[in-house]
């Protein structure tokens, strides 16, 4: 027996079992991933409100984490069941998975990419159709490349049956881009529902009995997690007392003021008048410590610190287990998504006043060279003549003309398509992908933010095209307009112009230096590409950026992990090997494929600053551009190419496009529902029209007040409304900053904001009226019924910010006296002799 084992037969198959057994266990963790994040999707839609609300307080105190828990452990089950029973059955099958026919380089590198996805599944509910199929596509891609031949027949097979001509396959096309354009004609068309995503900003919500409560008033009296808000309907400017505070009497010393400045800026408040010290939600274990210590050598006042360390906990604990009437949680339902905006420091308005503030301004007059364009100066130039031949610079016209990108976007790659590879299967799996990778993206990203913006990009495609051109053709023509589009890319908006110049200049050299070309005039151009692309890059055309160090060193941005980068390192590294190694340098397609290779590390850097799925997202059109060349060059024969394109096809639109294009119209649905659950205004301000739940008295009362004092187009304004105050009003803010409470960073922002005040004067100074009230009342609980913990974090941090601006107008101050005071805005006028 043991001489039997030790054949070569036998250790082959013992070889092949194990590898197969690895297979198994490593899926198999991948799997059970796979079931927790559905165990906690499936949660999310099991009512169990009306249950919880009955229970009594003993019982309300425990958590009720166990049904998720439960359904993650049933699912497991049964998943390992039918996953290990798939494998016994395998084990009987006389024709063994031929693993040894696979080189040993692809083998482990195969295992090693199998560990790295099985364990890196992210569990986020959102993207439960991505990671599955990861999951699947990994499972299935080693039966796949064994019985390769096997599935080409089969899918030959299943075209015959199916045909799809390619008549078939430009229908597809044609329905997918249609239902693309259609998705998008309410952005551009119609009036945008924007939701309430100020605080102190009215509005009304309807329960289903048709009653309608005005929010803050609701909130106030219920006291719902933790928030109690500041009205300035009624309020004007006076300073309210948050609720679910905990507070002591305490004696203040110079160690104290250091402890307030410092670790407790964030947690505590001191009031000088009653020596008082506050503090809202769970006081940390160190910051307990560090005041015990503070006041060691007072009995007394060590007492306080314990009862105010007690209280706090209690506070939030009461919180934490507080159960609500069914017509309270039903409030919370339909208010959840919004207050998960307000508590940001800056949302939809903060996105977008990056774009419209800075062309608003030099439409006004400004000086452009003092203006922060960081998508571009050529983009915002060109953006300000389309508004202006639609009527002026508006919210109304400027949703339309920023979302009509996508649409023409997507045509133009599509076309550009075409042209390079002239397949209607490559272009019918480029709009799949396209349309999916916006889908993924998101209805609220989309809404949300122009940095996702094909806008910014839009040159990419043209140039790419030029460049395949060039490749072709080899003539000196055809280089000059690569270059001359390079530039314009670099003026329209420099960073992703430089990203995209750079690679194509460097594959020309690349290329005539390896075909040993001795075409010294082309390097001569491009050499002189490069130098002039510099220069471009750095002229002062683009105006200033005051945050760029912060945006370096990451403020602000989630860490980039180092196993992140290092995979993503890995596969470069990969890719290197497959270009020198490569035997078709004579190909057109192994060029682009290069260039597009170094245009996409060089796009990388957007995605290492800011590791999120959306960033990476904005790679999508050359990610499979890429792609697609890449195939084209793997394949010799059409006949291959036709097989392999009609398996992307077919399961990119099942696997990828249909699902993401379900949980697309599921987010726009959820949407919907805010403004369902809201009584909805119809904003026609001239600067704005479009629907919303913000009532719109409080505006309207504070652009009299603008207009009033402020007659030129510029005005001073120390406000957290400024990223919509300027557009609403036709007016841009004088002050060196784009929104004010993100921009003050550091002592020298703030500086610098006082430096323009002191050196202007400016006759008035627009403030918002609660600039000194406690804004703690609009923290939210780290653990109420609002949200999570990071929304507390991203609660504390708005109010952190806007404390900024608190210290920015005491700075100038002793200069003002106040003249009127409105709902959101007071003016404040400079003193006689000052």
């Amino acid at each position: 027996m043991t001489a039997a084992l030790r054949s070569p037969s036998a250790q082959k198959t013992l070889t092949m079992q194990n590898a197969i057994l690895l297979y198994f266990v490593i899926f198999s963790v991948g799997l059970c991933k796979l079931t927790w994040v559905m165990s906690r999707y499936i949660e999310q839609y099991i009512d169990l409100h009306e249950v919880l609300n009955q229970m009594s307080d003993w019982a309300a105190f425990f958590p009720h984490e166990k049904l998720p828990q439960l359904l993650f452990f049933c699912f497991s089950v049964a998943a390992l069941f039918l996953f290990w029973g798939l494998y016994f059955g395998l084990s009987f099958n006389k024709n063994k998975w031929p693993v040894k026919s696979l080189p040993a380089s692809w083998v482990v590198t195969y295992f090693v990419a199998a560990a790295l996805l099985n364990l890196g599944l992210v569990p986020i509910a959102k993207y439960l159709f991505l990671d599955t199929f990861a999951w699947l596509f990994g499972f299935f891609a080693l039966p796949g490349f064994l019985y390769k031949q096997k599935i080409k027949t089969s899918i030959a097979g299943l075209e015959t049956k199916l045909y799809l001509a390619p008549k078939v396959i430009w229908v597809m096309t044609g329905l997918v881009t249609m239902l693309f354009i259609f998705l998008f004609v309410p952005f551009i068309f119609k009036p945008l529902q924007i939701v309430n995503e100020f605080m102190d900003v009215p509005e009304q919500t309807l329960f289903a009995n048709g009653q309608a409560v005005d929010n803050m008033q609701y909130l106030n009296q219920h006291h719902i997690g933790g928030l109690h808000l500041y009205d300035p309907r009624h309020d004007q400017g006076a300073v309210t007392e948050s609720v679910d505070i905990a507070k002591v009497k305490l004696p203040w010393t110079p160690t104290l003021s250091h402890f307030l400045n410092g670790a407790g800026h964030a947690l505590f408040v001191y009031d000088e008048s009653s020596q008082t010290l506050s503090i809202k939600g769970r006081m940390p274990k160190r910051a307990y410590r560090e005041l015990l210590d503070i006041y060691q050598n007072d009995r007394d006042s060590m007492q306080q610190v314990k009862q105010l360390f007690v209280q706090a906990n209690q506070i939030e604990n009461l919180n934490k287990k507080h159960i609500y009437t069914p017509e309270e949680q039903e409030f919370i339902r339909k208010n959840r998504s919004e207050v998960a905006q307000k508590i940001k420091a800056g949302w939809f308005f903060f996105h977008h006043s990056w774009v419209l503030n800075p062309i608003l301004a030099i439409s006004l007059g400004a000086d452009a060279s003092k203006q922060v364009f960081i998508y571009g100066v050529g983009s915002a130039v060109f953006l300000q003549h389309v508004l202006n031949k639609m009527g002026g610079i508006s919210f109304q016209n400027y949703f339309a003309a920023t979302f009509a990108v996508y649409p023409i976007y997507f045509l133009i790659f599509l076309a550009v398509l075409y042209r390079i590879f002239k397949r209607a299967d490559f272009v019918c799996i480029g709009a799949i992908l396209l349309s999916t990778s916006f889908f993924i993206l998101g209805y609220q990203m989309i809404l949300l933010a122009p940095g996702y913006n094909p806008m910014r990009h839009v040159f990419d495609m043209l140039i790419i095209l030029l460049f395949f051109r060039y490749i072709q053709k080899n003539t000196m023509l055809s280089l000059l307009m690569v270059v001359l589009a390079g530039w314009t890319a670099i003026v329209w908006s420099k960073d992703f112009g430089l990203f995209l110049m750079l690679p194509c200049l460097g594959t020309v050299i690349i290329k005539n230096c390896v075909l040993r070309r001795q075409a010294y005039a082309h390097f001569l151009v491009a050499g002189l590409g490069f130098m002039i692309a510099g220069i471009l890059y750095c002229l002062p055309i683009h105006g200033v950026n005051y945050n760029f160090l912060y945006m370096l060193l990451g403020v602000t941005m989630p860490g980039t992990s180092t196993i992140r980068i290092s995979i993503v390192l890995f596969c470069i590294g990969l890719m290197y090997v497959f270009f020198v190694r490569s035997k078709k340098v004579d190909s057109d397609y192994y060029w682009l494929s290069l260039g597009l290779f170094f245009y996409f590390q060089l796009q990388l850097i957007y995605y290492i600053w800011y590791p999120s799925v959306q960033h990476f997202l904005v790679l999508a059109p050359i990610i499979i551009m890429g792609g697609l060349t890449l195939v084209r060059l793997g394949y010799d024969t059409n006949k291959e190419t036709v097989t392999g394109c009609r398996l992307v096809l077919l399961s990119s639109l099942l696997f990828l496009y249909l699902p993401s294009l379900y949980s697309f119209n599921k987010e726009k649905i959820d949407h919907h529902r805010v403004f369902d659950a809201h009584i909805v205004h119809n904003w026609d301000f001239k600067y704005a029209r479009f629907q919303t739940t913000m009532e719109p008295y409080v505006f309207g009362e504070t652009l009299r007040l603008i207009e009033k004092y402020t007659p030129d187009s510029a005005m001073v304004l120390i406000s957290k409304y400024d990223d919509i105050l300027p557009v609403l009003a036709h007016r841009y803010n004088a002050l060196p900053v784009v929104n004010l409470a993100l921009d003050l960073i550091s002592n020298r922002d703030t500086n610098r904001c006082i430096q323009a005040i002191n050196l202007n004067k400016p006759q008035y100074v627009l403030v918002d009226s609660d600039i000194h009230r406690d804004l703690r009342g609009d923290v939210v609980l780290p653990h109420g019924h609002w949200g999570a913990i990071t929304q507390y974090d991203e609660s504390y941090g708005r109010f952190m910010v806007i404390k900024n601006m608190r210290t920015l107008f005491d700075a100038i101050q002793q200069d003002y006296s106040l003249l009127e005071q409105g709902s959101l805005l007071s003016v404040y006028q400079r003193k006689l002799g000052t």
